[in-house]
């Protein structure tokens, strides 16, 4: 939402609310609370255009280089090696 944004200091992205126990995502170290901004260099504004890009890097057998806001301000970056397929 734009009240998130605000609160990260991001002007897009895509909001981390949650990450499920057990999932790839949580396997490779990415945390909740936080805003993907890119998947490898490409911008991404919604949750459904960055799990789609990272899908068909999943497909390809490539990792995806996630650069995320976190809550405090710090740009991190996470490298999700576990596939997401739909």
């Amino acid at each position: 939402t734009p009240s998130e944004r605000r609160s990260f200091g991001v002007s897009g992205g895509a909001f981390v609310e949650d990450i499920a126990s057990g999932s790839p995502a949580e396997v490779d170290g990415l945390p909740s609370v936080t805003i993907v901004t890119r998947v490898e260099d490409r911008p991404v504004s919604t949750a459904e255009e960055a799990q789609a890009f990272h899908g068909v890097l999943a497909q390809r057998g490539v990792p995806a280089l996630l650069r995320v806001r976190r809550q405090d301000g710090v740009t991190a970056f996470y490298d999700l090696a576990s596939p997401y397929v739909d």
